[in-house]
């Protein structure tokens, strides 16, 4: 498709500079994200709680994981068909109309609305992202340079949470002020990669126009019917619509515990199920350029590695929904603290993925190392069972965490290597998106567990702890995080809320638990890889770590030496930034003869 094509020719004219400035775009925007990770969720519960809805934590959560999971074959196809530079363009302006929405939201609802927006926004960024690495990669490279694109998460989970609690204590002016201040400044920070990406096409083209030709329309995009074959807007809105019906009720079911009993939830459901049902009918057998190809979907490493994903967000949003809240109530902790530790499984993740990307290079393999990351996250679960009660230390709340992140940062990397490992570059961004996809709706179910839980299991426990007199505080309680905390630590009220946080928290672990068990069958069904060997997605030109061929010529070995792995690799990373990989500029004839085949966009 034109978007891959595009990216292949760059990737041959781009040289040291070219390449250099795309990865300066992309760890600029992967520091601010990082940061707004860090900030927002200590603001987001006082946000909530203004509006008069802290119960809808969980919802929020759904929300965004209903947006990241839907946008994600739309945004594939804009990446592939346009340009990757017209889908990151595209993604940060629905990021930043998000935020700025949700900086002015006077109710639960724009809210809610506002943040699918900007998880649209925000899905498309990171598609985006993990593509342009895997253009500019060799597969035994990928999972290395892949984790550094999360290397500012280990700086501004420190930054984070004191620049969140500064918003907070400016009081409702401050917390529209953090989403304010990331959806003006995430638009800024895209344009170095927008325009980078822009440039390098430019050249391009004016080689062509310096050959005598002059580019056309098919140049620069489709006709109509090339657009709406290789768009696939019928599958596109089935997609988006049946998705969105089928999901949302699961958001609104998760406010009160009667709302499973309300016809409109069984209608909006059954709909939504139908027109998925239609899609995958739709897929099969009319579309000429399938949005989900089921080539892919019947592949045995993409269809487990997508499972391993899918019940690795359920667990993990299972603990971490309501988790900072609990640290305020029940344990006392300040909201940045709260952030600090609830954070650290982020830390711990970010550089366990570094770690894992080292492992993948140093052994070309990457299947032993995610079997390995889903038992240590189960161990790290089992220690939250174990410590998120009111007698445990905050050391012992923390080594929960950073066990757990060690084991999810192992999973997502070996996982995101594996899926893909097994398809053609044409296909990368496609198999990223259904692995991307299915995980993120994990992430929705376990949001709706989480909701469920809490809007059901909450009320009952605090009416078992509190005294008879304080029933009619029960919706107050549930409904507002400042309220609970208003009741003074040691009194009986204070100690009944205590209680009730902790025994719902112990639910939603026995939960995350039981949840990475299929998990563990789902990742020992992958394949394993030699990835020196099966590398189907190489591309020709100046990538990271080395130079690879779309026509077949094998990469240069890059083993590491048994001593210092990560040193090394990390090493590697620096000098290939430093120095010009190869000087291999297309000719105007090269790049006139390229512009105008377009057999090699279909």
């Amino acid at each position: 498709q034109w978007g891959v094509v595009k990216m292949e020719l760059m990737a041959r004219t781009w040289g040291r500079r070219g390449l250099f400035t795309i990865y300066a775009g992309l760890y600029l925007i992967s520091t601010l994200t990082s940061l707004e990770g860090n900030t927002i969720p200590t603001v987001e519960p006082y946000f909530l709680s203004l509006l008069g809805e802290h119960s809808m934590l969980s919802s929020v959560v759904i929300v965004m994981s209903i947006g990241y999971a839907v946008g994600k074959p739309p945004m594939t196809k804009i990446l592939d068909v346009f340009g990757r530079a017209e889908g990151i363009c595209l993604a940060a302006t629905l990021y930043s109309l998000g935020y700025i929405i949700t900086a002015a939201a006077t109710n639960a609802r724009v809210y809610l609305a506002a943040r699918a927006l900007s998880a649209l926004g925000g899905q498309g960024i990171q598609l985006a992202q993990q593509i342009i690495v895997a253009d500019t990669t060799t597969l035994a490279n990928r999972g290395l340079i892949t984790s550094t694109i999360s290397l500012p998460w280990i700086l501004t989970t420190w930054i984070g949470p004191p620049l969140g609690a500064f918003f907070q204590r400016q009081g409702p002016a401050g917390y529209r002020a953090a989403y304010a201040v990331f959806g003006t400044l995430l638009p800024l920070v895209a344009c170095v990669l927008f325009f980078t990406l822009c440039f390098e096409w430019r050249k391009i083209k004016r080689r062509a126009l310096a050959e005598g030709r002059k580019p056309t329309t098919r140049d620069l995009g489709f006709g109509a019917k090339e657009l709406w074959r290789d768009l696939d807007v019928v599958g596109l809105v089935t997609l988006t619509a049946g998705s969105i019906l089928f999901l949302l009720p699961f958001t609104l079911a998760t406010k009160t515990p009667d709302s499973w009993a309300e016809p409109e939830i069984w209608v909006s459901i059954v709909a939504g199920f139908g027109i998925l049902v239609f899609f995958g009918y739709y897929e099969a057998q009319y579309a000429a350029s399938p949005l989900l190809p089921p080539r892919l979907l019947e592949n045995r490493t993409i269809l487990s590695g997508s499972l391993v994903g899918f019940f690795h967000f359920i667990s993990q949003f299972c603990y971490e929904s309501f988790f900072t809240s609990f640290l305020q109530v029940a344990r006392g902790h300040s909201p940045a603290e709260a952030s600090y530790i609830s954070q650290s499984y982020l830390f711990a993740a970010c550089v366990a993925a570094i770690v894992a990307g080292s492992l993948a290079k140093l052994t070309n393999r990457y299947k032993w190392f995610g079997i390995l990351g889903v038992l240590i996250h189960m161990v790290g679960v089992w220690l939250m069972m174990r410590s998120r009660d009111l007698k445990s230390s905050t050391f012992e709340l923390v080594m929960s965490q950073v066990v757990g992140g060690v084991g999810g940062g192992f999973t997502t990397i070996a996982v995101q290597i594996g899926c893909q490992g097994v398809v053609e570059h044409q296909d990368v961004a496609i198999a990223t998106a259904i692995f991307l996809t299915i995980t993120q709706v994990g992430g929705a179910v376990g949001g709706s567990i989480a909701g469920a839980v809490w809007s059901t299991a909450l009320p009952s426990r605090l009416q078992r702890h509190l005294a008879a007199d304080d029933w009619d505080k029960i919706q107050q309680i549930i409904a507002s995080l400042p309220y609970a905390l208003s009741f003074d630590p040691g009194s009986a009220t204070r100690l009944a809320i205590e209680r009730s946080y902790v025994d719902v928290q112990k639910i939603l672990n026995w939960l995350a638990l039981a949840m990475l068990g299929p998990a563990l069958v789902a990742m020992s069904c992958m394949k394993n890889l030699n990835l020196a060997k099966e590398d189907p997605g190489q591309g020709e030109g100046v990538v990271v770590l080395g130079r690879a061929s779309f026509l077949g010529a094998s990469p240069p070995s890059l083993f590491l030496p048994p001593r210092a792995p990560v040193v090394r690799a990390l090493s590697d990373l620096t000098r290939s930034f430093l120095r010009a990989a190869v000087e291999d500029d297309l000719t105007a004839s090269e790049t006139s003869s390229l512009l105008g085949d377009t057999s090699e966009r279909d």
